[in-house]
């Protein structure tokens, strides 16, 4: 079987064709814009960093999430729309925009997710933002114009998203879907090859050592109850750090942790997350909201003590108090906008 024929097997063209000629309709129909949506079984079975390689080279724009330890995980490539947001609203302009772009698409997800948005949200919207993290802005949502993903349950599924026009030139994206068809089905090249990068200080210790007093001082003066300090430091290298192999590492260091990688017009945002901050199913919302550490004990006993010493340490009880309390003042904010 040649390439051609197994793009056809995997990756049913004919259907999107149809959703095309659907969409191109419905614009034709309301004037205005549409989106179009397909969700089909992918049956085989794939590297997900690998396919994020691919990815890259087929956009400048790609996504990529997963959670290791649970077989689950999402692969976007290129960008079907964006949604960008400023300041404090952010979230409520975001979910505005989406139930407007959604409330006429045309979706067949076959029992599949249907079209993801993925991005993020910054943290607090009204402190400086450097040009590290220009292109990124306060929110950004992606919607993959390509997306395949990993459920836990071991299966495959890949969605082709498209927002159309009256003007949109539909033979145009047939053969632009068909040529990045191609592309899904082919194993990439090896990329595992390791990078050195040596690092260099951006911030002096003497400048880091200054700023933890200043912390210590405003929560002795009642000015902070809890603050969380953290350091930039840079990577340089003579060669390009590829961000799968980023992936890779942390993939194999942090496999319970959910792994992510923003691609954009050559900037990167790769991390892995311990904690799940929020998480909605239908209508309930749930937030892992946890503070004070400890080390893991060389047995179960061990770790059963030093279990209890947490729930039994006051500062550590403090912090935790601190957190949740933050989290709950936070939702509260979020559902009045």
């Amino acid at each position: 079987m040649n390439r051609g024929r197994q793009t056809a097997g995997l990756i049913s063209m004919d259907a999107i064709d149809d959703l095309l000629t659907l969409g191109k309709q419905r614009c034709r129909d309301t004037r205005t814009q549409a989106l179009v949506s397909l969700t089909r079984p992918f049956p085989s079975k794939l590297d997900p960093i690998e396919l994020f390689t691919v990815a890259r080279r087929i956009d400048d724009v790609a996504s990529y999430w997963s959670l290791p330890a649970k077989g689950s995980w999402i692969v976007g490539v290129g960008n079907a729309t964006d949604i960008t947001t400023e300041g404090a609203r952010r979230f409520k302009q975001v979910a505005d925009t989406i139930e407007d772009l959604t409330g006429s698409a045309i979706i067949e997800a076959n029992n599949g997710s249907g079209p993801l948005f993925l991005g993020g949200f910054r943290f607090n919207p009204d402190s400086r933002r450097d040009a590290l993290w220009d292109g990124f802005y306060d929110g950004l949502l992606t919607l993959p114009r390509w997306m395949i993903a990993s459920q836990v349950t071991g299966q495959y599924s890949y969605t082709a998203n498209l927002v159309l026009n009256a003007q949109s030139d539909v033979e145009a994206l047939r053969k632009q879907l068909a040529v990045e068809a191609q592309l899904l089905v082919n194993k990439p090249a090896d990329s595992s090859q390791p990078v050195t990068a040596p690092a260099n200080r951006e911030e002096a210790a003497d400048s880091w050592g200054h700023r933890v007093e200043q912390a210590l001082r405003a929560i002795g003066e009642g000015k902070l109850n809890k603050v969380t300090l953290a350091r930039r430091m840079k990577l340089r290298s003579k060669t390009v750090i590829p961000p799968e192999l980023v992936l890779r590492s942390l993939t194999r260091s942090y496999p319970e942790c959910r792994t992510f990688a923003f691609c954009r017009r050559g900037a990167s945002f790769v991390g892995a997350s311990p904690e799940e901050l929020v998480s909605l199913s239908g209508t309930n919302v749930s937030s892992t909201c946890l503070a004070g550490t400890a080390p893991r004990g060389e047995s179960e006993t061990a770790d059963t003590e030093l279990s209890n010493w947490l729930l039994k340490n006051e500062k550590e009880r403090r912090e935790h108090k601190v957190v949740v309390i933050g989290f709950q003042n936070g939702w509260e904010r979020f559902a009045a906008n």
